[in-house]
Order: C-alpha cells, then structure tokens, then sequence
C-alpha cells in the first residue's frame, strides 16, 4: 500500500501497489475490509506518512500490517513507472 500523494505514486511506485493517501485511509476503511486479515506492507517516501497509516490500519484491527521504515526513497527495486 502506497500512502503518498498521486503525483508521488505516478514518478514510481512498488509493483502492484495501491495507492490510498495516508490521509484518505481511514475514511476509506470499509474498502479495505478484504486486506483485514492478508500481508500489507505499507510504504511512503521516507517512512512518516507510512507510520501514520500502519498505526490506522492496526488500530482498525487489521493483522498483518509491516511498515517499510525508511521508505521508498531507499528503495531501489522493482519501481514501476
């Protein structure tokens, strides 16, 4: 899960991620109800952003939720633009 803007998302982005902002996720929470008990890593540029939304989504009793710490800027495999 991608929880950068749209713009960040669309320079690069991991293979088959989804982009929800880190701002949207929690009034987008009923959606995610299919990923409630499935592996989410969940990243952003530097790992701010991502920390928000994993404690969201944990606090929204999803299970499985690992947070890419130091973000995708780190990151160089695999982007797909």
């Amino acid at each position: 899960m991608d929880v950068r803007t749209k713009e960040e998302y669309y320079e690069g982005h991991l293979k088959g991620a989804i982009l929800i902002p880190y701002d949207q996720i929690e009034k987008n929470i009923d959606g995610l109800e299919q990923y409630k008990n499935k592996l989410i890593l969940v990243y952003c540029r530097t790992g701010r952003r991502s920390n928000i939304a994993v404690d969201t989504l944990k606090n929204s009793g999803f299970t499985e939720v690992y947070h890419m710490y130091d973000g995708i800027s780190n990151w160089k495999y695999d982007v797909e633009k």
